[in-house]
């Protein structure tokens, strides 16, 4: 039904050439075809031809048939009437000129609606205007010690305990003393329009400390107008914050929760809190440790020695503090003794010594250094992560101190490399011979230059 049968065409492949061939209605039945023709059929041409159009702030905007003497109140009762909120004072048709060009017609609306209005033509397209909301996409936003923070769509009367109220009110630390309402001055008469000048200013003001266990409260400061885009701050109490917890354990009078007192307590007031360490702790092998900050270097023994000592810590939320039991032994571990050679135990354990290096327990337990054994390799881990390596002074080395608990680790020399044997040449003797001769040629040559 929607083909046009008044033509069609032909394509057809002749002589390795495609050609076209437009044939009328009346030859089709003369018209013979060939293989590998194709034959298509063009669609109607269906366009719209009598309509007019309406959009814009009416119930049912679209297109609608055209009939002669239409006026734009009938083409609005086919439209369903229009919205409650319209500009009644203008509205417009978009009209094509025989020339093709757009014409632009104003008219007053409230006078078509009663009177019927300019009557239309074919293809006219007719814009009835809605009031717009002025003040959509306009906010009021409200951040800080409040409990709710928010963003509030404006409106006109707005005020400032308003968006407090429907911020839920202040937070136990906010400085109701210090409310900041910053503002585009662009909107300082907002009835009026904007200001060309734009730029931000600030006012602070104060509000009820009761708005933070009540909303009902009053107060002439409440009443402070807000206008499009404030953005209103509640401040907080400075130096304002919950207790932080730290934990302390192990060898202490009383381990437990500690709150620190200030934001820059240290490890020795902590630990003058717990009572102190006991008589069984070993303080140089403590471990600190913090979220994010793996393998804390530290030394409590210090740190309580001195108060300026690098390793009296500033102590931060959620630290532990482990202060471990003197440990009566020590570990001597790895391939490097004479006993691990003897025995195949890759680890023994030896009673501690105080004021010993690591070479004193290799000897004295470990059976001393193995032949293949790197004794400048040496070196201590202690129980709270730390290690120490040997101290090579060139023609002598100084190995590291043990602490009780700590880990002597012997090692092996390394193995060189074994260089790549080189491919002896043969003596090539016709080049020898070749060579010398060439070179008492050169001498004679010279000489007998020199001579003349």
């Amino acid at each position: 039904p929607k083909a046009y049968p008044m033509r069609v065409q032909i394509r057809r492949l002749e002589n390795n050439q495609l050609r076209l061939m437009d044939v009328a209605r009346d030859l089709y039945p003369s018209t013979p075809l060939a293989g590998g023709d194709s034959v298509l059929v063009p669609a109607l041409n269906a366009e719209m031809r009598q309509y007019v159009g309406i959009e814009g702030a009416v119930m049912q905007p679209g297109t609608f048939a055209f009939e002669a003497g239409m006026t734009v109140s009938e083409l609005v009762q086919i439209a369903g009437g229009t919205m409650p909120d319209i500009v009644r004072s203008e509205a417009y048709i978009s009209r094509m000129k025989p020339d093709q060009t757009l014409a632009f017609i104003s008219f007053n609306l409230e006078d078509a609606l009663e009177n019927g209005g300019p009557t239309l033509e074919n293809k006219d397209q007719v814009h009835i205007i809605g009031v717009p909301d002025f003040d959509k996409n306009m906010a009021v936003s409200v951040q800080g010690a409040v409990r709710a923070p928010k963003t509030i769509a404006f409106a006109d009367g707005m005020t400032l305990g308003d968006v407090l109220r429907m911020a839920g009110g202040l937070n136990p630390n906010a400085d109701f003393t210090r409310v900041e309402v910053n503002r585009l001055n662009a909107f300082s008469n907002y009835n009026g329009g904007t200001n060309r000048e734009v730029r931000t200013v600030a006012t602070i003001t104060a509000v009820p400390q009761a708005l933070s266990k009540t909303l009902e409260v009053q107060d002439p400061s409440l009443e402070y107008a807000l206008q499009p885009y404030d953005q209103v701050v509640v401040r907080e109490i400075p130096d304002f914050d919950l207790q932080n917890l730290v934990y302390v354990g192990g060898e202490v009078q009383y381990p437990g929760f500690y709150a620190l007192l200030s934001k820059d307590e240290r490890l020795a007031s902590l630990i003058a809190r717990t009572g102190g360490i006991t008589p069984f702790a070993s303080a140089k092998n403590a471990e600190l440790t913090r979220q994010g900050r793996p393998n804390i270097s530290m030394n409590l023994d210090r740190a309580l020695a001195s108060k300026t000592s690098a390793f009296n810590l500033v102590l931060k939320e959620g630290d532990s503090l482990m202060v471990p039991r003197m440990e009566s032994l020590i570990t001597i571990s790895g391939p490097g003794t004479k006993y691990f050679v003897r025995n195949g135990a890759y680890e023994l354990n030896a009673p501690f010594t105080p004021g010993r290096r690591a070479g004193y327990y290799v000897k004295n337990y470990g059976l001393g250094y193995a032949k293949k054994a790197s004794r400048v390799n040496t070196y201590v881990t202690y129980e709270n992560g730390q290690f120490k390596k040997s101290q090579n002074y060139g023609l002598f080395h100084v190995q590291p101190l043990v602490r009780e608990g700590a880990t002597i680790h012997t090692v092996l020399v390394e193995p060189k490399p074994k260089k790549e044997k080189t491919e002896r040449k043969s003596f090539d003797w016709n080049q020898a011979v070749a060579t010398v001769t060439s070179a008492v040629m050169g001498f004679s040559t010279v000489y007998v230059l020199l001579t003349r």
